[in-house]
């Protein structure tokens, strides 16, 4: 009995120091995704829940304004640029549709070179104007995104008062308000320039196809052939009066408008007077 013991113990050793010896099954990230794959109704139950950040602190209303403020600042200087942008680009499309209409109002004797060389101005010149007026819509479509951004954010404009707070005049308004009103009458002045050239031009058209001499349509294989020379047609004459109907429209409308300029800036200039605002400042 003694020797058999002596053999269980030795045997249980043995097998204990097999046991330690061998190494121990490890697991690996690849593991978890293969089981993942094979066991996906099982997945869940070894997916750590996620910790809910804790909410941060709420910003204090004095900080709450100073964001208001400094995102009203950067609209109103925004729509600023808008404006100006939509003023320039109508100014540039004026200027370029009057160099056009006295160019095409020029006279050329006998001289075939410099009279193509003019035409073809012309119509680099009313490119441009068209150019010009297209993005001057783009900048006018922006203008108005702008606005709509100001109202659902309940901006206000930035407002130059005409008095400081001790009761001084504030040049800075009187002379802003001045600039602004001379570009867009210098501007609008151009305009009615521009249309009066072209609604002389549409006239003179219209007047020299209506001579007062005999006319009689010529017949060509069968056909009435009404040739524009010396007389039109009715289909040539109702497209220039259309086309005086609507540039005499618009040039009304620029008079209306520069009228309204000129009387805006005198009321300006006389607020100032009566304020005390020294006569340099509108110049």
């Amino acid at each position: 009995m003694k020797c058999t013991s002596c053999s269980l113990l030795i045997w249980l050793s043995i097998c204990s120091a097999i046991t330690i010896a061998q190494p121990r099954p490890t697991l690996t990230t690849e593991d978890v995704i293969k089981w993942r794959t094979a066991n996906p109704q099982r997945a869940d139950h070894f997916i750590v829940p996620k910790q809910e950040s804790s909410p941060s602190a709420q910003s204090s209303p004095e900080q709450q304004d100073a964001r208001f403020l400094a995102a009203e600042k950067d609209w109103n200087a925004r729509l600023q640029q808008a404006k100006v942008r939509v003023r320039d680009f109508e100014r540039r499309a004026s200027e370029s549709e009057l160099a056009a209409s006295q160019s095409r109002n020029a006279v050329f004797h006998n001289d075939a070179n410099t009279l193509n060389a003019n035409n073809a101005r012309v119509v680099e010149l009313q490119q441009l104007a068209r150019t010009y007026r297209n993005e001057a819509q783009l900048a006018q479509a922006t203008l108005n995104r702008l606005l709509d951004e100001g109202r659902d954010y309940g901006f206000q404009l930035t407002y130059i008062a005409p008095r400081l707070k001790n009761g001084e005049p504030n040049l800075d308004y009187y002379r802003t308000q001045f600039l602004e009103l001379q570009a867009e009458l210098q501007a609008e002045q151009i305009r009615v320039e521009a249309l009066q050239l072209r609604t002389n031009r549409v006239q003179t058209s219209i007047n020299s196809n209506l001579n007062s001499t005999a006319y009689f349509p010529a017949r060509r294989r069968g056909f009435l052939f009404y040739p524009n020379n010396g007389a039109a047609d009715g289909f040539y004459l109702n497209r220039l009066r259309n086309e005086l109907a609507d540039t005499g429209s618009d040039l009304n409308a620029s008079r209306s408008r520069v009228a309204v300029l000129l009387e805006l800036l005198n009321q300006l200039q006389e607020e100032g007077r009566r304020a005390g605002v020294p006569p340099g400042t509108f110049r």
